[in-house]
This record gives C-alpha cells, sequence and structure tokens, in this order.
C-alpha cells in the first residue's frame, strides 16, 4: 500500500477551446487531466477526467478540486484496477461559459494493492496428489495471431455495424441516426458497460442523444468501437474525439 499527495494547476491561457489535455504529472508522470464525453449523460456532455497512463493497482482518491466559478469542491471516489480514468465534477462547457482561469485538483491517493505479480513465464504451477511442484515449460509462444482473421473479423464487424444487423440501440446527433448493437458496445466502453448495467434511462429507451460533438465525428467514432481503426483522421476531428 502506498499513500501520496497529488496536486496540479491547469491554467487557462489560451481558453478552453484551444486546451483538450495537461501535461503528464505525479509520481512517474502517470498522470494527467483531460476533457471526456460523459455517455452516462442524456447529451453526453464533456467532463472532466483524471487519467491515469498504466492500469493495474486499485487506487482510492480524497481531496477537492478548484475553480474559480464553482469554489471548492470536495471529491472522493476509487478506481479498480483496469480503470484507466475517473470523472471529474466539472463541466467542460461550464469552464468554457464561466472562463475560468484555472481549475486545480489536490487528491490524496492511496494505492490498494500491487500490480500483478509477474510470474516466471518459463514454469508452471501444477498439484499432484496434494503436494504442488514445479513443472518447466518450454519458453515458447503459447499462440500466434492470424492477421488475416483479425482483418476479416474488423471487416465482418463493421458490415453488421453498416448492415443494422440485430441492431437494439440507437445513437442520435442531430438528424442522424447511428443503429448499434449494446453488447458491442459494453465490450469497447467501460462507460457504456456502466450505463446498461444500471438501467438508466438511455438503456431502458434504447436510444441516446449527443450534443456536443459533430455526427461525422461519432460515425467515426462508433467505426473505430466496432473494427478498431478510423477511415478519416482529421486534426480537428482527433480533438473532438
Amino acid at each position: 500500500m502506498r499513500h501520496y499527495k497529488l496536486n496540479f494547476l491547469w491554467y487557462n491561457r489560451f481558453g478552453w477551446r484551444g486546451q483538450e489535455q495537461t501535461k503528464r504529472f505525479g509520481p512517474s508522470n502517470a498522470w494527467n487531466l483531460s476533457f471526456c464525453p460523459d455517455f452516462s449523460l442524456t447529451d453526453a456532455k464533456r467532463r472532466l477526467c483524471l487519467c491515469r497512463q498504466k492500469s493495474g493497482l486499485k487506487v482510492k482518491l480524497e481531496g477537492y478540486l478548484i475553480t474559480k466559478s464553482q469554489g471548492f469542491i470536495a471529491f472522493e471516489a476509487s478506481m479498480d484496477k483496469l480503470s484507466t480514468f475517473v470523472f471529474l465534477p466539472i463541466f467542460y462547457s461550464t469552464l468554457v461559459a464561466k472562463n475560468d482561469p484555472y481549475v486545480e485538483i489536490n487528491f490524496d491517493v492511496t494505492e490498494m494493492e500491487p500490480a500483478e505479480e509477474v510470474t516466471n513465464a518459463n514454469e508452471k504451477e501444477v498439484q499432484t496428489d496434494g503436494d504442488f511442484s514445479i513443472l518447466s515449460v518450454p519458453d515458447k509462444p503459447i499462440a500466434t495471431i492470424d492477421t488475416n482473421a483479425l482483418t476479416s473479423l474488423s471487416r465482418d464487424m463493421q458490415i453488421m455495424y453498416k448492415e443494422n444487423h440485430h441492431s437494439d440501440f440507437t445513437l442520435i446527433c442531430g438528424s442522424e441516426k447511428f443503429h448499434v448493437h449494446k453488447c458491442v458496445l459494453s465490450v469497447r466502453s467501460p462507460v457504456f458497460a456502466s450505463m446498461f448495467q444500471h438501467s438508466m434511462i438511455e438503456a431502458t429507451e434504447n436510444r441516446m442523444t449527443i450534443t456536443d460533438i459533430d455526427a461525422f465525428v461519432l460515425e467515426q467514432l462508433v467505426l473505430f468501437i466496432y473494427t478498431g481503426s478510423i477511415n478519416e483522421l482529421s486534426y480537428s476531428m482527433a480533438r473532438d474525439l
């Protein structure tokens, strides 16, 4: 178990619209702040996120945030081993509207358990007659990756999305509707997984309206969720994503 302080001041020098994320900070430069769309909200507004570069640790955060318009905001949250970010109670739209000059975070961080223990890749433990013995295993890969199969899978997933095969959820952006699959969104996005698991209104109505990004950008994001690739990526699109 390890404890440390995580303090950072994000100063608004050029306007929030020109700043999407901070440099890394904290121990080993493992943390940064960024703006992320919160798909648990009806309009999927972007919120401030505290992100970490590597998962593998359970983390508890306790402390506060400060902005000029909202003042002191107490905050407490936990991150499991697989989590790479946590939403903070500050919205991008509020910072822009209020023209807040800064966001400051001050957290006490507790790493609650060590990263997964690394075992010798050349040894495997087996049980025989109540006793444990070590069985040596040759140092060779267990399986190989067939890149042709991955390409075929990506293509099939794109066809399933494009042709609306058995879709059960709709993303609405302006006049555009994107028919998608809950199972795919859940596997590929922890945010969607949480939304469907907790039976939020979007999950029960099987639709979500998104207002703060362009429909074309949303379509590219959906394609990435299904295929792992983006057809067209410009600087402005990368900024919106």
